[in-house]
């Protein structure tokens, strides 16, 4: 039996920074979707300069979060515990973060996005902005863009969603240090 989600474009545009296009697939009985995001064509120092908080880490654990809406929309979250290794941009005392990242699985609902997926000990660069619904959610910091604002180290390179260039970690890190 297939299902017809419907999410409200302004719960949406209230939730993430940026959105293209959801797909959505409701066979096999588990509802499923795509998200396309964007930064709106920020650079990674315009995106930077304009978040909250921009650190080095390492993902502790992760989990789901579902939450149903109005009209029985659902909203996945993934949730990361994350180990603050560096602050590269803003301020911050707290040696862990939690970030909740739009998308995930669980069990019953898959919202897949663009942005890199996130495991445990996986060494991170993410760009974020302190959330307003820490309470709702679970997170006290989001990611400021749905595709820009993760960075996974591999192999000495910074990996990301939206670039196929190679992009040296360390030199990313050091460049985002450098932004006033």
């Amino acid at each position: 039996m297939n299902k017809k989600i419907v999410i409200p474009i302004a719960v949406l545009a209230i939730i993430l920074p940026a959105i293209g296009i959801m797909s959505i697939d409701t066979s096999n009985d588990v509802i499923s979707g795509h998200i396309i995001g964007s930064s709106a064509g920020l650079t990674i120092p315009e995106l930077v300069s304009s978040s909250d908080l921009t650190i080095e880490g390492t993902i502790l654990k992760t989990s789901t979060v579902t939450k149903i809406l109005e009209g029985d929309s659902p909203m996945v979250f993934t949730i990361a515990k994350v180990r603050v290794n560096e602050v590269l941009y803003g301020d911050l005392t707290e040696k862990t973060i939690t970030v909740q990242m739009f998308g995930g699985i669980d069990g019953k609902y898959e919202i897949t996005t663009d942005r890199l997926s996130v495991a445990e000990n996986d060494q991170v660069i993410m760009i974020l902005f302190k959330d307003t619904n820490a309470d709702y959610l679970g997170g006290n910091y989001g990611l400021a863009s749905m595709t820009d604002a993760i960075y996974k180290q591999d192999n000495g390179n910074a990996k990301s969603s939206n670039t196929s260039k190679s992009i040296p970690y360390d030199d990313l890190k050091e460049a985002i240090k450098r932004i006033q």
